[in-house]
């Protein structure tokens, strides 16, 4: 059985509990999926390879194979469940003295060490490599996902570039770029571009919004220690990192992506039933000293931005028992100084050597590394307990306001 889908993975059947946020129970289970006809199935010739024949796949998404198995020595059972995507690239490697490819398939990647460590196991991949010492040519071709890649990257720039507490990204659009690079032998295309290896340069993406995949092609020259890398930076984080394999597929890969759940009428849950603009101004009193919702508040806690996505009985959890759940991006730490002062709040870092805490009701406080003593981790919140003083009916306000999808009351 193949099962296709915008959140399918495999295990999916085996799960028994689910955590309770709203983007699980409204969007992941019921995102429309996919069951893929198979035609019918073989075994290569060394027995190590099964072959499916399938429909054509209609999204490019996770895929799920579930392959049941049945020992005739001993008559036990099972199921194999392995995910799979398009992810990779097509590879043809032609010898110096050929016209037709000797060998052609798929691999996980264009980087070759990368490629050979996804594969170790493959025989139809070991003559492969073993081809590659040869004189002759290697055609890496695949489609590139730009505005993806483009977001992630300035996702990764933003865990690291931090200011006064607030991450931050270039304002200059020029500057919001990727560069694609790479170290080889022989000729790249990728969209309408195209080179040599000498500059090394492949092409700066700037991201957009509607984007679609670029197809890329690269011709490589093999031979005795056979080298093709791919790697990528950016103007906001210039260091080199390896191309992750999510942001490459095959050249056939579909173009229409898995869909997601129907979408539904906005509104606040009816379940709440609370004031909203009573609910701001709790919020203004007991929540904004360390939580920014809407871009109003202090950023010492989580930003509350995303309640209304999120299930109503776990944010209620989080106001009622802060320490039941302790969200790994706003851990408190305490922090002795050589001269004796003591610091508990929630450390970042906007450069080497000195450490940006938040306190929970002070302003940030600076401390350079060599002035710290000892920091320990905090196995407990910062956020007080007891805020079920606020009352049934304040406490139903209040989330009334966090989970509405209107802007704030007491604006026009």
């Amino acid at each position: 059985e193949i099962l296709g889908g915008r959140y399918v993975r495999a295990g999916d059947d085996l799960e028994a509990y689910r955590p309770g946020y709203k983007i699980i129970s409204d969007e992941q289970k019921v995102a429309p999926t996919h069951l893929l006809a198979i035609n019918g199935s073989s075994l290569s010739v060394d027995r190590r390879d099964v072959i499916l024949s399938t429909a054509p796949h209609p999204w490019q998404c996770n895929y799920v194979l579930k392959l049941g198995w049945r020992s005739a020595s001993t008559g036990r059972s099972g199921m194999v469940r392995s995910d799979y995507t398009f992810g990779g690239v097509r590879a043809d490697w032609t010898p110096a003295n050929g016209s037709e490819p000797a060998w052609s398939g798929w691999l996980p990647h264009p980087n070759l060490d990368v490629a050979r460590s996804f594969t170790r196991g493959s025989a139809r991949h070991e003559a492969f490599f073993k081809q590659l010492d040869q004189p002759g040519t290697l055609n890496v071709s695949g489609q590139l996902l730009p505005r993806d890649l483009a977001q992630r990257q300035e996702i990764d720039a933003m865990s690291r570039v931090v200011k006064k507490g607030v991450s931050t990204l270039p304002p200059d659009p020029a500057a919001r770029t990727v560069t694609l690079l790479a170290t080889g032998k022989g000729s790249w295309r990728i969209g309408n571009h195209s080179d040599d290896f000498a500059s090394g340069k492949l092409t700066s993406l700037e991201r957009g919004a509607d984007e679609g995949n670029i197809s890329f092609s690269i011709a490589n020259t093999t031979g005795p220690g056979t080298a093709l890398t791919l790697t990528t930076h950016s103007a906001f984080d210039p260091h080199e990192r390896p191309l992750a394999p999510k942001f490459i597929v095959t050249p056939d890969a579909p173009v229409l992506m898995a869909p997601g759940a129907p979408a539904k009428s906005a509104g606040t849950p009816a379940l709440i039933a609370g004031n909203a603009a009573r609910g701001a101004e709790l919020f203004k009193t007991a929540c904004a000293i360390c939580h920014t919702f809407r871009g109003e508040g202090r950023a010492v806690g989580p930003d509350l931005s995303n309640s209304p996505e999120r299930d109503l009985a776990a944010l209620r959890q989080d106001i009622l028992q802060p320490n039941a759940t302790l969200n790994p991006d706003h851990l408190a730490f305490e922090i002795e100084k050589k001269d004796g002062t003591v610091i508990v709040g929630v450390v970042a870092s906007d450069r080497p050597g000195r450490f940006l805490v938040h306190q929970a009701s002070l302003d940030p406080v600076e401390v350079e590394s060599t002035e710290i003593r000892q920091m320990r981790q905090l196995a407990v919140s910062l956020m007080p307990e007891g805020l079920d003083a606020l009352g049934e009916d304040g406490l139903r306000d209040v989330l009334t306001y966090l989970t509405s999808r209107v802007p704030d009351p007491k604006k026009p």
